[in-house]
């Protein structure tokens, strides 16, 4: 039993060997940072000047948006157990990439209705 727990152990630190050498280890890292408002406001009111009705809406709306993204790969990595982007003994790749766009915009209507008096005789 102790030769069969020592063959064991020996089997695992030769796999981690081989795996190493023959396939180095990598470690990926991907940070996301997004940042999202939006307003819409909105708003109506009647009113009547003599035999004229009135109703006024307008309204504004905003949209902005706010993306950042980072992604770094870290090939061979030295020491397996503890995985860190500086402890790579290769090639280290990275990439960046940033977004942003915004809307802006106001609206009007008005709507109104004339109140007509017709006598028919």
């Amino acid at each position: 039993m102790i030769i069969a727990g020592i063959q064991e152990v020996w089997y695992i630190l030769l796999c981690k060997v081989v795996k190493t050498r023959l396939r180095p280890m990598t470690i990926y890292k991907k940070k996301r940072y997004t940042d999202y408002n939006s307003i819409n406001l909105y708003g109506t009111y009647d009113f009547s000047l003599g035999n004229h009705q009135f109703k006024i809406m307008a309204g504004f709306n905003q949209e902005s948006s706010y993306q950042e993204t980072m992604e770094a790969l870290s090939y061979g990595q030295a020491v397996i157990e503890v995985p860190s982007l500086g402890s790579g003994t290769s090639t280290l790749k990275a990439t960046d990439k940033y977004n942003e766009f915004s809307v802006r915009g106001g609206f009007f209507r008005v709507n109104t209705t004339i109140r007509i008096n017709i006598c028919w005789k």
